[in-house]
C-alpha cells in the first residue's frame, strides 16, 4: 500500500514540477515580449525633440524625420543625399544604415533583431542645439538647428 502512495506522490510531484516549469517559461516569454515592445518603441519624448534639420560643426547636415527615417549630406554644396533610419532609445540615438532597396520584411526584422550601425549618447539637447557622444570613438559631436530645402524635398 505504501508503494502505491509513493507512486501517486511521485506522479503528483512530477506534474507539479512540469506545471511550474511551464509557467516559468511562459512568464519569461511574456517579459521578453514586453521588453522587445518597449525597445521597439524607443523613447518618444527624446525622439520628438530630435526631429528636425541640424548642421554639425564640420558642415554635415542631418534631417531626422518623425517617422524614423532620416537624410544627410556631407555639406551644403554636396548634392549626394544619404538615407538612414534612426531611433531614440533611453538617452541614446541609434542609427541604422539600410540599403536603398530593401523590402518591408527586412526592415521590420532589422528593427526587431538587428543592431544599430552606430550608437550615440545624447549629452545635451535644447531646441536650438544638441551634443552627441560617439560611443565607439568617444568623439563629442555638436549640432545646431538649420534648414535645408534639398533634404526636405528628399523622399
Amino acid at each position: 500500500m505504501s508503494e502505491l502512495k509513493n507512486r501517486r506522490l511521485l506522479l503528483k510531484l512530477l506534474i507539479a514540477g512540469t506545471l511550474l516549469v511551464a509557467c516559468s517559461a511562459i512568464a519569461l516569454f511574456c517579459l521578453f515580449i514586453a521588453h522587445q515592445r518597449r525597445f521597439a518603441m524607443g523613447n518618444p519624448v527624446l525622439g520628438n525633440k530630435l526631429v528636425g534639420t541640424w548642421v554639425g560643426e564640420h558642415g554635415v547636415i542631418l534631417q531626422l524625420r518623425p517617422d524614423g527615417t532620416a537624410h544627410s549630406r556631407s555639406n551644403a554644396s554636396d548634392p549626394a543625399v544619404t538615407y538612414f533610419e534612426w531611433r531614440a532609445a533611453v538617452k541614446e540615438l541609434e542609427v541604422y544604415q539600410l540599403p536603398r532597396q530593401h523590402n518591408l520584411r527586412w526592415a521590420i526584422n532589422r528593427y526587431v533583431t538587428g543592431t544599430p550601425s552606430s550608437r550615440f549618447e545624447v549629452r545635451e539637447l535644447t531646441p536650438d542645439a544638441f551634443q552627441l557622444l560617439d560611443t565607439k570613438s568617444g568623439k563629442l559631436l555638436q549640432f545646431d538647428t538649420t534648414s535645408d530645402t534639398m533634404l526636405e524635398s528628399a523622399p
